[in-house]
């Protein structure tokens, strides 16, 4: 499912994010959080990851692809489908897909409240 494969690859972009990966690709994880965030119309994910992508070195064979994609994505409206944004239960506050280089993804950006995890469903 589209929605599993998204929350599980943001879930690792966000764990992985200050770390350096032997034998995983953080380039990997990105594409195909980019490949499901676009089937669910988060274009402002796309947006945002596609920019990350631009500044990595990217395999000759997935360089046509992030090219198009960001053509592609240029045409639909900068924002993110609510239904897909981590809703903090404790503030009722919208957070965003993709946190910001000095805010973590693993907590509330307006009360602070660490988020927990379903590895069921892999949703928050």
């Amino acid at each position: 499912m589209p929605e599993a494969l998204f929350n599980i690859s943001r879930y690792l972009l966000m764990k992985t994010q200050n770390m350096r990966l032997d034998g995983i690709s953080k380039m990997t994880i990105m594409y195909c959080l980019m490949k499901q965030a676009r089937i669910l119309g988060a274009n402002k994910l796309v947006m945002q990851i596609l920019d990350q992508l631009r500044s990595m070195k990217i395999p000759a064979n997935l360089l046509a692809q992030v090219e198009t994609s960001t053509l592609i994505a240029r045409s639909y409206p900068y924002r993110d489908p609510e239904e897909l944004l981590p809703l903090c239960y404790k503030c009722s506050t919208f957070n965003p897909l993709l946190p910001t280089n000095n805010v973590s993804g693993s907590n509330c950006t307006q009360c602070g409240l660490k988020f927990q995890y379903s590895f069921v469903m892999f949703g928050k």
